[in-house]
């Protein structure tokens, strides 16, 4: 068969014909071929301290769930609105550690969509210019950003929940990734060198003698 036909083929087609099961079949395997390379770039380029396997999974989920959505909505204005209403009821909980995978997840919507309507070679195209802008965000010095975790061992549970308060009241800017319950210990990531990070613990330590006991500082990336 000649690749350029069969391309042709699972191509937009006119406003109002038909779309075979066949064209949305192969729409459909291409998006599973997308996802899964936005899915390892994504891994091989993530520079945080653990990567969540829950988060590949679910940018190759989304990139399918997209392509299929955008099939189902076709040109019917009707069914679009219905189907927003209708998933406008779902409600994510789940908080992302790092902003950049956000911006990975509306990519991958955007390379299902665009795969589900038949516009390979945009979807091919974004992917082109946007994976490699991942590893560049890495390895890059211009645009790498350090992040400095600062652990926080605190005396007991009413201590844990001073410190979160006390934090609030500071100009610097923590992101909290983890509660310890068990050991009393709260974890952040703070978007500076580790001798700014170990200054910063310090100065909370200090402040705080009767709540922090302790605290760990150690580089992410």
């Amino acid at each position: 068969m000649d690749l350029k036909k069969f391309f042709d083929s699972l191509s937009p087609i006119a406003m109002g014909n038909p779309i075979g099961l066949e064209v949305i079949f192969w729409r459909m395997i291409a998006a599973l071929g997308f996802a899964l390379i936005i899915g390892g770039v994504s891994y091989i380029a993530y520079s945080g301290r653990e990567f969540e396997k829950s988060n590949l999974h679910a940018q190759i989920l989304v990139t399918l769930v997209s392509a299929m959505v955008i099939n189902v909505i076709g040109d019917n204005f009707a069914r679009a609105i219905g189907l927003f209403g209708a998933m406008s009821f779902i409600r994510f909980r789940t908080t992302l550690r790092d902003t950049k995978d956000t911006a990975i997840f509306f990519f991958s919507v955007a390379v299902g969509m665009s795969t589900g309507l038949g516009f390979f070679e945009l979807s091919m195209i974004a992917m082109l210019i946007i994976l490699p802008l991942l590893f560049a965000l890495k390895y890059i010095p211009l645009f790498k950003m350090e992040i400095t975790e600062i652990e926080l061992v605190c005396l007991d549970n009413p201590a844990m929940d001073s410190i979160r308060e006390y934090l609030k009241t500071l100009k610097e800017k923590l992101t909290l990734v983890e509660v310890k319950v068990a050991k009393f210990q709260l974890v952040f990531h703070y978007s500076h060198a580790a001798d700014k990070a170990f200054a910063l613990a310090e100065k909370i330590k200090t402040a705080n003698p009767e709540t922090v006991t302790n605290f760990n500082v150690k580089k992410v990336q």
